[in-house]
């Protein structure tokens, strides 16, 4: 995420020299913007962001909700080119990161070879990540704080490791 390219503005350009964000630390300032606007936010794990919306109010949160994403000059970087020296960086990112985590005592499932994951993203734009085989095998890694502040997802500053 960027600070340059507030995706709800009409006319938003993207600032390429924006200072960057990951998506979880963009969510905890739209969770506190929602928030100070008197709207009840939890977030379970890093990234969320989930607010009870009562009946009838879901225009007024949506307006809210907007602003706050252009009043924090908060949007989405446009995506990067899917090339092979990406593939090399965001595997090598996964394998750090399933390091740390097996460092830390946690079961996760095993990485595939590169090859594997470059295929799946090349072909499909399928990422293969340590998170998405531990939430697939039943561990939900984005809940245990200690996982996520030792070793956080690679997948949330993606195309930036």
């Amino acid at each position: 995420m960027s600070d340059g390219w507030p995706v709800p503005a009409p006319d938003a350009t993207f600032d390429p020299s924006a200072p960057y964000k990951s998506s979880s630390e963009a969510s905890k300032i739209i969770a506190a913007c929602v928030q100070a606007k008197g709207w009840a936010v939890t977030s379970s794990e890093p990234g969320s962001l989930e607010t009870h919306v009562p009946p009838g109010q879901k225009d007024p949160y949506e307006r809210d909700l907007k602003q706050c994403y252009i009043d924090n000059r908060i949007g989405i970087d446009p995506a990067p080119p899917i090339t092979h020296e990406l593939a090399e960086r965001e595997y090598a990112a996964q394998i750090k990161v399933y390091e740390c985590l097996t460092a830390l005592g946690r079961q996760v499932p095993q990485m595939p070879s590169f090859q594997v994951f470059e295929s799946k993203l090349m072909t499909s734009g399928d990422i293969i990540s340590v998170y998405g085989l531990a939430s697939d095998a039943g561990t939900n890694l984005r809940a245990d704080s200690v996982a996520w502040s030792s070793c956080p997802d690679p997948l949330d500053t993606w195309g930036h490791n």
